[in-house]
């Protein structure tokens, strides 16, 4: 009798302890898969409500779907699935870097982070920029080169270990420098060459001196520009000389000026993020862009817009003949890349119109990558995008 109430009581006690047990681990499950999904929505910021997916530094302002469907997936299956972004890091070098890299920010450019690197503590003070770092705190103690490249590039040196902690863990990286100065000309090769034994691409964006600054500026920037050819995969020069070239050059303010040179930064890379970030109907990758411009010296990077009849071909000529870079022609082109976006009614044939005409700019057997999206936001406008790479290599003033 007692042998047989001790039996009930203790199966009671034990059914009562397995449904515990399992009420728990269900919960333990449900908490779990909220909280990855909690970690998922917070590492790439992802609102299923609507539907879209916003990539970090606000790509949602520019509707840049990133595959919600494939995120929804990963979010109600359990998967190793991980979405990969390219990391894109725009860096300005010296005082002219600097400001392009300020410029850059307040046109409030996304999908990128930016850094800067100078010598002028004073200067580093001035920056939008989140990562600032003061090139050589000992050798130059804030207060620039003097002009000087060797102290330019000793300066770098310094800090190289500081440099590479903030970038090596990116896939791309802009370097925008001044050539004639003394930061600028001495610490953008070191860097440069640093990042792409890494294995990071690693594209140079740099301007040359005015023609009124003197033989002793020109001949800094000349010497600067060989060494920094070999040190990146690609470069792209914009000579400041160019800037009297401008249909409004008799009524262009000093402020104005620069900011046009700095906007053909802005264009360069705004063009690598939407080809490669912005998903499209013909999708042009990250390895396609690193196909075309590893390893290529000069290059050239354009953007244009139009509308109306004959669109096509005015937003090609826009993109190919860019008045700041009109010393760099397509026809030595070893590589090619177009992106051709537009709206809904965007057409089979302008499409094709525009390729054809920046393919006849280019050399015959040039390697060329197309991609082509559509975004309804474009409107009745037709945006075409290029990346041309194995120009020919000689320093322009």
């Amino acid at each position: 009798e007692y042998g047989g109430y001790y039996f009930k009581r203790n199966s009671a006690f034990l059914l009562c302890f397995s449904f515990a047990m399992f009420i728990l681990k269900q919960t333990n499950r449900i908490f779990a898969r909220r909280t990855k999904r909690d970690i998922i929505k917070r590492k790439y910021k992802i609102n299923t409500k609507q539907n879209r997916s916003i990539i970090p530094n606000g790509f949602s302002k520019r509707k840049a779907l990133l595959g919600s469907q494939t995120f929804k997936r990963y979010l109600t299956e359990e998967s190793d699935f991980e979405l990969f972004v390219p990391k894109i890091g725009v860096c300005g070098v010296g005082g002219a870097g600097g400001n392009a890299v300020n410029q850059m920010i307040m046109n409030k450019l996304e999908g990128v982070d930016f850094i800067v690197c100078n010598t002028d503590n004073q200067a580093l003070t001035q920056s939008l920029a989140p990562t600032r770092i003061q090139l050589g705190v000992r050798l130059t103690r804030g207060l620039g080169t003097g002009a000087k490249p060797q102290a330019g590039a000793d300066a770098a040196k310094e800090s190289l270990d500081e440099i590479l902690e903030h970038l090596r863990d990116y896939h791309m990286v802009f370097l925008a420098a001044g050539l004639g100065g003394g930061t600028g000309t001495g610490a953008t090769p070191i860097i440069g060459k640093a990042l792409k034994k890494l294995g990071i691409l690693t594209v140079a964006v740099v301007t040359t001196p005015f023609t009124f600054e003197g033989g002793i500026r020109r001949k800094l920037a000349e010497n600067g520009y060989k060494e920094l050819r070999d040190s990146v995969d690609t470069m792209l020069v914009i000579p400041n000389q160019n800037l009297f070239k401008l249909k409004n050059s008799q009524t262009l303010t000093l402020l104005n000026a620069f900011k046009t040179a700095d906007e053909v930064l802005y264009q360069g890379v705004r063009t690598v993020t939407d080809l490669i970030v912005i998903p499209g109907m013909i999708n042009v990758d990250f390895g396609d862009v690193k196909s075309v411009m590893s390893e290529m010296g000069l290059g050239l990077m354009g953007s244009g817009e139009a509308e109306g009849q004959s669109r096509a071909i005015k937003a090609a000529d826009s993109a190919i003949k860019n008045e700041l870079l009109s010393n760099t022609s397509l026809k030595g082109a070893k590589g090619l890349i177009i992106n051709v976006t537009g709206g809904v009614d965007l057409a089979l044939q302008e499409v094709q119109t525009a390729c054809d005409h920046v393919k006849k700019e280019a050399h015959p057997e040039t390697n060329l990558i197309f991609g082509s999206t559509v975004n309804g936001a474009m409107g009745s406008k037709m945006r075409v995008s290029i990346i041309a790479t194995g120009l020919d290599s000689t320093y322009t003033q």
